[in-house]
């Protein structure tokens, strides 16, 4: 990242601003729905990249998609560097190189997760890298992350946020 470029925290504290700012905005403002809008803007990113030659499109549809990830991981308490890490190492271990780097794909994919699930799984990986990364849950979080919601723990990954009933 270059040093004019903002990082992640920046990014995410100017999407809550712009979001304070625009009451009718905030009537839609859950988690829910901001993950309805998030599967919206990736089909219509899935859309703009099959009209190649259109990368203004693809741009403006990735940004809309990334500004709702991070709104939502703003609104969850949730920073988008753990869920990222987390999700290389969990690649990592779930798809291992020596298994997906040759032969057929489809085959190679199901017999890491046939692996992975006698491994115990996504249950499994999230006991482990609990208790590895403990820093990760909420007593480790900033102060300065603020919650919209209210706050209950989720059970996976520690991190605290609104919960669907």
């Amino acid at each position: 990242m270059h040093e004019h470029e903002p990082g992640f925290s920046v990014l995410m504290e100017r999407i809550h601003e712009q979001n304070e700012q625009r009451a009718l905005w905030q009537e839609h403002d859950s988690p829910e729905i901001l993950g309805s809008m998030i599967v919206e803007e990736a089909q219509e990113l899935q859309e703009a990249i099959e009209n190649v030659g259109e990368v203004f499109e693809v741009v403006s549809e990735i940004g809309d998609v990334l500004y709702l990830v991070l709104k939502l991981c703003y609104d969850l308490g949730i920073r988008p560097e753990d869920a990222v890490q987390m999700k290389i190492l969990r690649n990592d271990l779930k798809y291992p190189a020596d298994l997906n780097s040759h032969g057929d794909y489809p085959t190679a994919r199901q017999q890491s997760k046939d692996v992975w699930e006698a491994l115990g799984g996504d249950v499994a990986f999230s006991h482990a890298y609990l208790e590895l990364f403990a820093g990760i849950g909420e007593e480790a979080r900033p102060s300065s992350v603020k919650r919209k919601h209210p706050v209950a723990t989720y059970p996976t990954f520690g991190y605290a946020g609104q919960v669907g009933d």
